[in-house]
């Protein structure tokens, strides 16, 4: 069988600036993506932020018309049977 040798680079000096320069390339996109992620995760609170509050306010609103209805509404009339067809 025929021996395999791994060719040697004559210039080390370039690959090793080459490795720097894509360990620093790596690391900004890392950094990129933990930002992206990070930058998702806050958009993805506010919108469920955004939706409890909704959610709230219509509960709220609900309860309080609930609350000024019937001091509204004449309760003789409704004792009287005349909100039946409600």
């Amino acid at each position: 069988m025929k021996k395999v040798t791994r060719k040697k680079n004559q210039d080390r000096g370039s690959s090793k600036e080459e490795k720097k320069n894509n360990v620093k390339k790596n690391k900004r996109k890392r950094n990129r993506r933990t930002e992206k992620e990070k930058d998702e995760e806050v958009k993805a609170k506010n919108q469920d932020l955004k939706v409890l509050i909704w959610m709230i306010d219509c509960q709220t609103s609900w309860f309080i018309a609930f609350q000024i209805i019937p001091k509204l509404v004449d309760t003789q009339a409704i004792v009287g049977g005349q909100w039946s067809n409600f």
